[in-house]
C-alpha cells in the first residue's frame, strides 16, 4: 500500500537559524530521524517536525507517515545543512523535533511557503 503526500516547501528566513538554537538551548529540540521516529510513537510527542529537503524520499515518507498517523504537523524546509549548525551538531541533521509548543509557534513565523511541489507515491 503506498500513500501520496503533497509536499510544501518552505523557505527559512534569518531568524530560523536562532530560533533552533535557542529551543536546543531549552532542551526542546529532538534531532535524528531514527530519534523522531521513536519520541513519535511516545507519550512526549513533538509540537512540531520540520524536515531538511535534502532527506531521501523513503526518510520523508516514514517521517511523514508517522506524523500523519499520530497528529503532529510536518514541514518541509529548504534547510541546506541549516539544522545542525543551528543546533551545535557536528553532522548533518535531516529532521528535527520541536517538544514546546511556544517554541513550535515562534519556529512556524520563521518559515514561508514556497510553491507546492507535486509528491510522488511512496512505497
Amino acid at each position: 500500500m503506498s500513500i501520496e503526500f503533497k509536499e510544501t516547501l518552505y523557505v527559512p528566513t534569518p531568524a530560523l537559524k536562532g530560533m533552533l538554537g535557542l529551543s536546543r538551548r531549552a532542551g526542546a529540540v529532538c534531532p535524528g530521524v531514527s530519534a523522531l521516529l521513536g519520541i513519535i510513537k511516545s507519550r512526549k510527542k513533538p509540537c512540531l517536525v520540520l524536515v531538511a529537503v535534502e532527506a531521501s524520499k523513503q526518510t520523508k515518507s516514514k517521517l511523514y507517515g508517522v506524523c500523519h498517523t499520530h497528529a503532529v504537523p510536518y514541514y518541509t524546509v529548504l534547510s541546506q545543512g541549516m539544522f545542525g549548525e543551528a543546533i551545535g551538531a557536528r553532522t548533518e541533521i535531516l529532521a528535527l523535533g520541536i517538544t514546546n509548543q511556544g517554541l513550535a509557534e515562534r519556529i512556524l513565523t520563521c518559515i514561508t511557503p514556497q510553491n507546492p511541489v507535486d509528491g510522488e507515491a511512496q512505497e
